[in-house]
């Protein structure tokens, strides 16, 4: 909800509803205050379900993110995990069972997960629900695809480097 304050100053609350149109309570109003400080919890049926901390960590379903700042942490049950790498922590997900992403697109299009620097240097793991490829990318080029076969675009088939088998084929 968004309204202007008889001073002019913009507002901005949160509301509780109850299955209806209407709010049912207003427990928070902001008017261009920047004194907020400490961690920003929700909860719902007396039990914590987000809370966004001092240093702008995001947790949900935890009071205790294994993550750095501004990371997110999604929790569903205890891993026994304590914390994070320092690496790869900028989003955690935690659980008792089989954790994992979903990314779903339509029948003709495809989900990638995507890795960029700043020179330019770019790769990507995707598939194509089109031609029901998974898909490797380095370098901004297609070089693995994974159907019933691996099969390398370009480049060569090294196993175990200096110990093990390069081969390598050419038409």
């Amino acid at each position: 909800k968004a309204d202007k304050a008889s001073d002019g100053n913009g507002i901005g609350d949160i509301q509780f509803f109850n299955n209806g149109a209407s709010p049912v309570t207003e427990i928070l109003a902001l008017r261009g205050s920047t004194d907020i400080k400490g961690d920003l919890v929700f909860n719902t049926s007396n039990s914590e379900r987000l809370r966004i901390d001092g240093n702008g960590r995001v947790s949900i379903n935890t009071d205790t993110p294994h993550c750095a700042n501004l990371g997110v942490h999604i929790k569903t049950g205890d891993s026994g995990v304590t914390s994070a790498s320092t690496n790869r922590d900028d989003v955690f997900i935690e659980g008792v069972d089989h954790s994992g992403i979903t990314i779903s697109t339509a029948n003709n299009k495809t989900g990638g997960i995507g890795f960029d620097d700043p020179d330019g240097n770019r790769g990507r793991v995707q598939y194509s629900h089109s031609s029901d490829k998974m898909q490797i990318y380095t370098s901004g080029t297609n070089s693995f695809e994974f159907t019933d076969d691996l099969n390398i675009l370009d480049g060569n088939l090294v196993v175990a480097d200096g110990h093990g088998i390069d081969f390598s084929a050419s038409e």
